[in-house]
């Protein structure tokens, strides 16, 4: 599926971009390290040429830090469609303005946050506030063709969502990027600020139809699924239940939120919610997504290509709502899923709220919360990194080892130095290991 994803974006060819191109230039002088994908379970660190300017409008982004998403782990795992070897993965990280197109207004130096979704900041949708609708940063026609319209383009997720080097390295180029980068304070750390990129603001995103007083269960206890309970309980919900299949994520869960678990191992999660909730709950947030099938039928509907996405999670989520209830859907889906329970919405009446996050309108309020106290999203971060054991971090966050839940990663040269950071910041005038090599 992949290679015939790459012909098809091939044979299509690309539409034009108000990024100029998503592949920047590159230096023949200067190189770097970075994370890139080769294959289905394949990462590696390699060093790769540094990005020019391309563009009036660009930054170059010298990276401090960065983290695995979960949504990388659908390249890691072969189920994301138009990858390339030698793509450079990640659409979580921050840094320094190293360097700045005519056009840009940036400070050099500035401490910066770069959204994962980039956006123009001119269209309609992105003047109205709807910036995941971003219609001029992805040029795949393979993409448009498959939805309609085009979807924003994202760092290092691919050909099909743009095609634009991600953030595991230790430069990056940022189109637009007074639109895609927010400066951060001093009084925010480093692995506080790094979490507003995505992390904090899909997680908000999912809670958006709470009110004060719901009962609100979580399917998926990752990063955005804990998350999302701290949200639901600043929102003033008055019972949160994480749902997920990994116990020492439920224990976390319960631990440092203090909320209800239930292991889909041991239970029937529907039977034991209307034990919780005889009424059913007011707000189902599904942030498991496309490839967790659990039932041997859609397993093989996946494996044979008769569906991309199975609907089991959805499924069980309108069932455990009450009437009038909503399903707020932030989990990655891509395509076509059997056996969808599309009767259930009318039967009961449920609303249904999905799409990618809008990292732009909502960063601010992120930023303010982590300010206030309210909000502190290290409790999240289990391990701290090099980027050269980002590779192994992979199959960690994939496989459920080691305790796992989120990653803090610094590259190389500010990890190891003897002074690389004070009071969770990224010391300014550490030059990079290789940033002048031949």
């Amino acid at each position: 599926m992949n290679l015939a994803s790459n012909i098809a974006d091939t044979l299509l060819g690309r539409n034009p971009v108000s990024t100029g191109s998503p592949q920047p230039l590159q230096s023949t002088t200067k190189f770097m390290h970075a994370i890139t994908w080769q294959a289905k379970h394949d990462v590696k660190y390699e060093i790769v040429p540094q990005p020019l300017l391309t563009h009036p409008n660009d930054a170059i982004i010298r990276v401090t830090a960065q983290s695995i998403c979960g949504s990388d782990l659908h390249p890691y795992n072969g189920d994301m469609q138009g990858f390339r070897s030698g793509t450079i993965l990640g659409h979580e990280f921050m840094g320094l303005v190293e360097e700045v197109g005519e056009n840009c207004l940036l400070p050099l130096g500035a401490r910066v946050i770069v959204s994962c979704v980039i956006v123009c900041g001119q269209c309609e949708f992105c003047k109205a506030g709807k910036v995941f609708a971003c219609e001029t940063t992805n040029a795949s026609k393979v993409n448009e063709k498959l939805y309609g319209q085009p979807s924003p383009g994202l760092f290092g997720l691919g050909h099909l969502l743009g095609d634009y080097p991600g953030g595991m390295a230790e430069f990056v180029r940022v189109p637009h990027a007074d639109y895609n980068c927010l400066m951060i304070p001093p009084s925010v750390r480093d692995d506080q600020a790094l979490y507003i990129t995505d992390v904090l603001p899909t997680s908000l995103h999912g809670c958006r139809n709470i009110q004060e007083g719901d009962t609100v269960a979580i399917w998926g206890m990752g990063p955005i699924g804990l998350m999302c309970a701290k949200w639901a309980q600043l929102k003033g919900a008055k019972r949160i239940i994480g749902i997920s299949g990994t116990e020492y994520r439920l224990a976390h869960a319960r631990k440092t939120m203090g909320i209800e678990t239930i292991n889909y191992h041991n239970t029937d999660v529907v039977d034991e919610l209307y034990k919780m909730e005889p009424k059913g709950v007011d707000v189902a947030i599904d942030c498991t997504g496309f490839r967790f099938a659990k039932n041997l039928s859609h397993r093989i509907q996946r494996a044979v290509g008769l569906e991309s996405d199975t609907p089991e999670t959805i499924y069980e989520c309108v069932k455990a709502l009450k009437k009038y209830g909503t399903l707020n859907v932030i989990a990655s889906y891509t395509g076509f899923a059997n056996a969808f329970p599309i009767g259930f919405f009318f039967i009961k009446e449920l609303t249904l709220t999905s799409g990618g996050v809008p990292v732009q309108t909502l960063w601010r309020e992120c930023l303010a919360r982590i300010e206030d106290g309210s909000i502190d999203p290290r409790m999240i971060v289990t391990h701290y990194m090099k980027l050269s054991e980002a590779a192994v971090g992979y199959k960690e966050m994939n496989d459920h080892e080691d305790g796992m839940i989120k990653s803090f990663i610094r590259p190389d040269y500010i990890a190891n130095a003897e002074r690389g950071h004070e009071n969770g910041r990224a010391i300014l005038d550490l030059p990079p290991g290789i940033s002048n090599m031949a």
